[in-house]
Parts: C-alpha cells; structure tokens; sequence
C-alpha cells in the first residue's frame, strides 16, 4: 500500500528465483464494509490515505498486476469478521486529514460510545492475502513479449 504497486512488482519478478513466492497481506480500503451508515468513513480512509501516499485500493488491483507479469497468483480473503475496535481510527488520525473530516471522526468515535451491544456497529476493511510464485521455467519469450 505504500510503495508503487507496478514496480514493486516488476522488482519482485526480478529478484525471486524460479519457483519463489511473493505473499502480500494488503488492504483494500474501497470494500470496506461499515453499518450503520451513519460511522462510515470510506471516503475519509481513501482520500487520508491517498494523501499520505498510500495507494488504499492495492488490495484489487495488485492480483492483476502480478498476473499480467507472468506469475501465477492465488488470492484469499480472510474470512472473519469482527466487531470493530475502538482503536480502529488510530492510523486514520495520524494521516492528513481536512477539518471536516476530523469533525467527521469525533463524532463517530463519540456515537462510539454508546452503542449498545457487540454487533450494533460493523467496520471491516477486507484484506487479500496474495501469494505470487514466479514459474520454475524464466519463460524469455514472456519477457520479450512485455518489453
């Protein structure tokens, strides 16, 4: 999420061997899934974390890119889902953020506290678990192909 997804992948086919494996755990902030309505910050998480530096939606696109590269990927979805944490806006206050969207954030944080019951709120963002695995054979008619 915090580096150029292209050339971390190109530097990735260029330092694995044949048959070695890149496995990524990344976020994809624009799936993020938040109920009621009324604590969603999706567009806040996307538009701090874009500020920052960070590409929030890697998560979808880092598949394509490793296949288009020629590895051979498999991607899962963690599959739990939990209440949300207090502690959820920890890293969103550290990112740049307007006025609107702090004011935004404290009163989220303050309904927070007085909702009622475990799963009276959800906030999940999926993360992919990426796992790359270069091909035993380096297939130069690939490589020649792509440049």
């Amino acid at each position: 999420m915090w580096m150029p997804a292209a050339q971390a992948v190109d530097e990735t086919w260029r330092v694995l061997r044949p048959g070695g494996a890149l496995v990524a755990l990344e976020p994809d902030y624009g799936g993020l899934i938040e109920y009621p309505p009324d604590i969603a910050v999706r567009d806040t998480w996307i538009a701090a974390l874009t500020r920052a530096g960070a590409d929030p939606l890697v998560g979808r696109k880092l598949p394509g890119l490793l296949d288009a590269r020629g590895f051979s990927v498999r991607v899962d979805l963690l599959p739990e889902l939990l209440p949300p944490e207090p502690a959820r806006f920890d890293l969103l206050r550290g990112l740049p953020l307007s006025g609107d969207e702090q004011a935004t954030l404290k009163r989220i944080e303050e309904n927070d506290a007085s909702s009622s019951g475990m799963w009276a709120r959800v906030a999940h963002v999926p993360f992919l678990l990426v796992t790359a695995t270069k091909p035993m054979e380096d297939d130069r008619r690939f490589e020649a192909h792509r440049h």
